[in-house]
């Protein structure tokens, strides 16, 4: 025999521990970093000036 769960909001909500996305954390969005913009010469040292100037 079957064991029946009683459903109840937090349950069916995306956001709970439980059942949030664990790409965003039940959040509904993801933000993502991309280091590419900033490192025009990624095998450059970090002294030796890898990372670029950024226009603000």
């Amino acid at each position: 025999m079957k064991e029946s769960l009683n459903p109840t909001p937090q349950t069916l909500s995306f956001s709970s521990p439980q059942n949030m996305c664990r790409r965003c954390d039940g959040l509904g969005r993801s933000f993502d970093f991309d280091p590419d913009p900033f490192m025009p010469h990624p095998d450059t040292l970090f002294l030796d000036g890898v990372i670029g100037q950024c226009a603000v």
